[in-house]
């Protein structure tokens, strides 16, 4: 399997922002920077949400458990 390289998938998302401006999507990404650009982030843990809200509000809480992943603490 072929992987995106950081421009492509920059590139990608900015045609996802404006494509879909007014809609809600859905991203699944394993770079985590690619999220912040987003309004909305869900953590999912065994198959639960367990946290949600806008990326930079988690990064700024002490116990984030996406500031974890963010910061390479998990």
């Amino acid at each position: 399997m072929e992987s995106v390289d950081k421009q492509t998938e920059g590139k990608m998302v900015d045609a996802i922002h404006g494509l879909f401006k007014d809609m809600t999507v859905l991203i699944v990404s394993h770079r985590l920077d690619t999220l912040m650009g987003l309004d909305r982030v869900l953590v999912f843990e065994d198959g639960r949400i367990v946290e949600d809200g806008p990326p930079r509000l988690l990064l700024g809480r002490n116990d984030s458990r996406f500031g974890r992943l963010y910061y390479g603490g998990e």
